[in-house]
């Protein structure tokens, strides 16, 4: 169970990247987000840092093209993180610079979340400190 401090930090990771994590308050029925991020706290920065890197795609794309990623779940699974998102085009008939923007934003996300998966598999997800090559989701 999350401690105060960490819902704190959670909740200002959700409303600094509040595009990105826009379906964070719906039901269950509509999004997982509406648990939070499912994994202890010691991952909560390399979560904090692919979602303002995330966010800044936003900020560049959603405002002029109505094409944004929304953060879908972010939990731990078999002791890594998994960050789970898509990319949405507000655009019932997407134009032809929609198309590219959204192939190019799945592209570029896909890769910031792998890194910072990859980043989890070597953190510690309690405390958040490095723990080598050896596999273990803990110290």
């Amino acid at each position: 169970m999350k401690n105060v401090k960490d819902k704190d930090y959670e909740k200002e990771i959700i409303e600094k990247c509040s595009i990105l994590y826009c379906m964070h308050d719906k039901p269950m029925t509509q999004k997982c987000m509406c648990w939070g991020f499912e994994c202890n706290s010691g991952w909560f920065s390399v979560i904090d840092e692919v979602s303002c890197k995330l966010e800044a795609l936003n900020l560049i794309y959603y405002p002029k093209y109505k094409v944004r990623i929304q953060a879908d779940q972010v939990k731990e699974k078999f002791g890594t993180l998994r960050f789970y998102f898509s990319v949405i085009c507000e655009d019932v008939e997407r134009t032809k610079e929609q198309e590219v923007i959204v192939t190019a934003m799945n592209s570029w996300a896909d890769e910031i979340v792998r890194c910072a998966e990859d980043e989890c598999y070597k953190t510690c997800e309690d405390c958040g400190h490095q723990i080598g090559t050896d596999w273990s989701p803990r110290c």
